[in-house]
């Protein structure tokens, strides 16, 4: 089996969401700038917390977060592409990809209690900002001491 690792798992998520959704999608980096053309998703890596679940940490739980933002054109847009995400996360198996980007022939389920938050303008004269919003993502890893 395939380690899982936050890169390989952003980069899974990447290829199936463009490749469901046909909507650019895009890991986030230090000094990237959003793209001008709606619509669009960004990947960011957040947190990882592990756990230990036995004595002597021979087996630890690590959860992978990840805050995958959708900008739209439009409200409606917006609602559009959020159930269709929704749908994604909450029902498909996501093939993994390794930290190489070479397809393996293992997968993983997206954590069924994530949140979804739709994002008002601050500044309604940054286009980029409006008709926006956010799923906050969870996938659990179980490691082994080899």
């Amino acid at each position: 089996m395939t380690k899982m690792s936050h890169l390989s798992l952003a980069y899974s998520l990447e290829q199936f969401i463009e490749g469901s959704t046909g909507i650019n999608t895009f890991i986030k980096y230090d000094g990237m700038t959003n793209p001008d053309e709606k619509p669009f998703i960004s990947i960011q890596l957040m947190q990882n917390n592990n756990e230990s679940l036995s004595k002597q940490r021979e087996t630890v739980l690590t959860n992978f977060r990840f805050q995958v933002g959708l900008f739209a054109n439009s409200a409606w847009e917006r609602s559009q592409y959020q159930e269709q995400l929704r749908d994604l996360f909450l029902f498909s198996e996501i093939p993994l990809y390794d930290s190489n980007g070479v397809l393996t022939s293992s997968s993983f389920l997206i954590e069924p209690d994530f949140n979804e938050t739709p994002m008002p303008a601050d500044d309604l004269s940054d286009v980029t900002e409006r008709h926006r919003m956010y799923f906050d993502l969870e996938v659990i890893g179980t490691f082994n001491k080899k």
